[in-house]
């Protein structure tokens, strides 16, 4: 999935340097180690090395922040809250769908999205508003596991949300220093390739669960969850507030 350089600015702003750098870090360890069985899934020594530059990359920018005496500050309090939101609201609506549509495949396809990112707001934006026409649509399948208009409505109102702080992007990049930009860009270039390999390692190993264990996104959803926390706590500068 080709991500352009807002959205890959955007992921950035969810991480930590540190926090990303040492995740991506054991994934490409683990990756490593098992090579031999990850290459039958498309994975090449050139794509290890490439993730192994950038983890060079967001070390560097970080360096030269930090030389700036610049502060990367976090994702956005306010975008963040609302991105949790539609995710909620988009696994419950699919979790409902796999129940109501058990024992009809097709229906339930409507649903499935497939793997599609977490951090990109023009994309997450684009699930949304697939997942609203369709329980439109089906709205009366949903009404006896207590879905009604206002779970629909709702929907609607995340995708406004979504779209305003998508709008708002430009404005809270013209104020950003380059170099913190820089370092945000290089933090999402590097998610978005440890995040692939990780998933498909998910799909080689999804029967090994002891094998599989080395990859999780735990560390990193808890270590970010975490930072974001604190960042939050101390009010920090640049959150957009909602209109």
């Amino acid at each position: 999935m080709a991500y352009d350089r807002n959205e890959l600015i955007t992921i950035g702003q969810h991480f930590p340097q540190d926090v990303l750098v040492n995740w991506s870090g054991q994934i490409l360890q683990s990756a490593r180690k098992d090579f031999s069985r990850l290459r039958s899934r498309g994975i090449t020594e050139n794509y290890l090395q490439e993730l192994d530059t950038c983890r060079d990359d967001a070390r560097k920018r970080g360096a030269a922040v930090t030389r700036e005496g610049l502060e990367p500050g976090s994702l956005s309090i306010i975008r963040h809250s609302v991105m949790q939101s539609a995710l909620d609201w988009r696994e419950e609506v699919k979790g409902l769908a796999k129940a109501v549509y058990d024992s009809n495949p097709e229906l339930q396809a409507r649903f499935r999205l497939g793997i599609r990112t977490s951090r990109s707001v023009p994309k997450l934006t684009m699930e949304l508003r697939i997942l609203v026409n369709a329980l439109r649509e089906h709205l009366n399948d949903f009404r006896a596991v207590g879905m009604d208009d206002s779970t629909v409505r709702h929907g609607e109102e995340l995708i406004g949300r979504l779209e305003e702080a998508d709008r708002r992007m430009n404005e809270e990049l013209s104020q950003t220093p380059a170099a913190v930009t820089e370092l945000f860009h290089a933090l999402g270039v590097l998610y978005t390739r440890a995040r692939f390999l990780q998933r498909i390692s998910k799909v080689e190993f999804r029967r090994e669960p002891d094998r599989l264990r080395p990859y999780s996104t735990d560390p990193l959803r808890e270590a970010s969850e975490e930072a974001l926390t604190r960042s939050g706590s101390r009010g920090r500068t640049g959150d957009v507030p909602r209109r």
